[in-house]
């Protein structure tokens, strides 16, 4: 394996979101299954805290590694709305509430690089900590 290509780490992602995704398609139905905004409660906590569990430092990997979680991502909001796998992945997230990992992954960059144009931050502040 070459250096920072966290292939491992995606793996091992996709492998703990196919087990979860199990228990997605058990609270799924047509006629007797959960509704969208339990199932979105549990995609939130089971599969989208992993999925995002360490992107800060994966998401500069391959793009086809990405493209992996993107398409976990995917498969989840769309067996919480009960949609088609023709739905586009812009109505999915709109009709979540949700956004797409690489959306956040700036959002939190965006974040970060404004927190350190401020010298005297409490997040900046390691005497806090100690």
């Amino acid at each position: 394996m070459s250096p920072c290509t966290y292939h491992s780490h995606i793996q091992r992602v996709r492998s703990k979101y196919l087990q979860r995704l199990i228990l997605l398609r058990m609270l799924t139905g047509t006629t007797w299954g959960a509704a969208k905004k339990p199932l979105l409660h549990i995609y939130r906590v089971l599969v989208r805290s992993v999925l995002e569990y360490g992107v800060e430092a994966y998401f500069f990997s391959s793009a086809s590694s990405l493209e992996k979680l993107n398409k976990i991502q995917y498969a989840a909001l769309r067996l919480c709305t009960r949609a088609m796998k023709s739905a586009p992945s812009l109505c999915l997230f709109h009709s979540c509430d949700e956004l797409p990992l690489h959306t956040k992954h700036k959002l939190c960059l965006n974040y970060k690089a404004h927190l350190l144009t401020f010298s005297h931050h409490l997040t900046l502040d390691f005497r806090l900590l100690a």
